[in-house]
């Protein structure tokens, strides 16, 4: 298991708690998920109410490393909210609360298309009840194929109907993998 965080705070106390229960199969290291270099094959990544783009960084880690199993719980959904824009709804979006909500909802479909288009069969489920939390979903991936092109260009479709481009597509290396999946 390696735990990464940007936030030495974070990284202490993972430390602390793993040397408490005794766990030594663990390291923590004070990184950038983004910076973070593997010294082993990567067989799931985990990403626990990771605000913002972090989620998308833990994909991508997961994506460009061809990594088996992937359980994302995102959490802040920014990126989306402040681009989209659909004409159609736009008596809808005016109010903030529901256009930010359907921002959350477009971010994880599109998470989870773009996912589905690199080889990834998907769902999203509900994980715990929404009276615990709002921010109650999860994101589960296992790679099942190569490269689905006709799932990518759905996700093209959409991205572009929406005028977004999500952190994600940005951090993957698509031509690598085109040719490797």
């Amino acid at each position: 298991f390696v735990g990464l965080d940007y936030s030495s705070t974070v990284i202490e106390a993972s430390k602390r708690i793993a040397a408490n229960l005794g766990y030594n199969n663990m390291e923590f290291k004070l990184t950038d998920v983004r910076s973070y270099k593997k010294t082993r094959d990567i067989h799931l990544v985990i990403s626990l109410h990771a605000c913002d783009t972090a989620t998308d960084e833990a994909l991508a880690l997961a994506v460009n490393n061809n990594v088996e199993a992937v359980v994302a719980v995102p959490c802040c959904h920014r990126e989306v909210l402040s681009m989209y824009d659909y004409p159609p709804f736009k008596q809808i979006l005016k109010y903030g609360i529901l256009k930010a909500r359907i921002a959350d909802a477009l971010t994880d479909g599109m998470r989870a298309l773009f996912l589905e288009g690199m080889g990834y069969k998907t769902s999203i489920v509900e994980y715990i009840s929404p009276l615990d939390t709002p921010k109650n979903l999860m994101i589960r991936a296992l790679k099942a194929g190569p490269y689905n092109s006709g799932a990518m260009d759905e996700y093209k479709k959409l991205r572009d109907m929406l005028n977004v481009s999500l952190s994600l597509e940005k951090l993957v290396s698509l031509e690598k993998l085109i040719g490797h999946s």
